[in-house]
């Protein structure tokens, strides 16, 4: 750990998991920097399915799934969209922004591929 207090410093156990990945995030990142690496590592993030739905307990008015119906679990929209963000500073140029839709479970095999093609 780099030492930053997590638990409890959010309204909920839940934003507490999230800043616990923020921080961790910022500990990959400074590792990747520190080893020289950086610009030429590919981070791939994104979850397995959509967000939980809001609990009445958090008064931010956030909406994890946005305009969408259900959340995390369910069949609807809000229950299989989630995001996926790539970061390679060498090779994809920055707020590049796609909406066509990915499979997450072809992401290993598409990685795999790509280096047999080279």
């Amino acid at each position: 750990m780099n030492g930053t207090k997590i638990a409890g410093t959010t309204p909920s156990s839940h934003l507490d998991m999230v800043k616990e990945l923020d921080v961790q995030m910022e500990m990959l990142v400074d590792a990747l920097k520190k080893k020289g690496v950086y610009d030429n590592t590919l981070i791939i993030f994104t979850s397995d399915n959509g967000g939980l739905l809001k609990p009445k307990t958090i008064k931010s008015g956030h909406q994890s799934n946005d305009i969408y119906r259900g959340g995390k679990n369910q069949m609807y929209e809000g229950g299989h969209r989630v995001p996926f963000i790539a970061w390679w500073p060498s090779q994809i140029k920055a707020n590049t922004v796609s909406n066509t839709p990915i499979l997450g479970i072809d992401i290993m095999a598409t990685l795999a591929i790509s280096q047999i093609k080279k």
